[in-house]
């Protein structure tokens, strides 16, 4: 495991967190408490699902609560605001003018992101039509398909 390295890190699996209220660690859970004695040099947890505080920068502009939050282009293992289509690990349940100790909330959720302009742009040139003729074709074409023999 490593911090993201650049903006758009498709390796995004979740943030490493520092307090984590549960932990599951080699068969054994572990509940909210001093979990900090699990980090070690040989382990980290990593935040995959829920709010954690991560560490931001504005490099993408300001972040307003809602925004895709993505790896940053300069500072290693910290977010900056998605704008581009691309790998995100979460959104911004705070904005970055709220951010305490270089830090925001925010809810994790990786996934890729496509910018509205990008959509716009599929839209206009009718690619979300041809998407969907393909897909119909296609489950005509399963539906059609004679069953296996048993």
């Amino acid at each position: 495991m490593r911090k993201a390295l650049g903006a758009y890190d498709e390796n995004l699996l979740g943030v490493v967190s520092t307090n984590p209220g549960l932990v599951f660690d080699e068969g054994q859970t572990r509940m909210a408490g001093a979990n900090d004695r699990l980090i070690t040099k040989d382990k980290t947890p990593v935040a995959a699902v829920g709010r954690v505080p991560v560490r931001f920068t504005l490099e993408n502009g300001a972040i307003r609560v809602g925004d895709p939050l993505t790896s940053s282009a300069t500072v290693p293992g910290a977010a900056m605001k998605a704008s581009l289509p691309g790998r995100i690990v979460g959104y911004a349940l705070e904005g970055s003018a709220k951010g305490k100790a270089g830090k925001l909330l925010m809810w994790i959720q990786v996934g890729y992101y496509p910018p509205p302009q990008a959509l716009a742009r599929l839209r206009e040139s009718g690619a979300s039509e041809l998407v969907a003729q393909s897909l119909k074709s296609a489950i005509r074409l399963a539906d059609a398909k004679p069953e296996a023999e048993m």
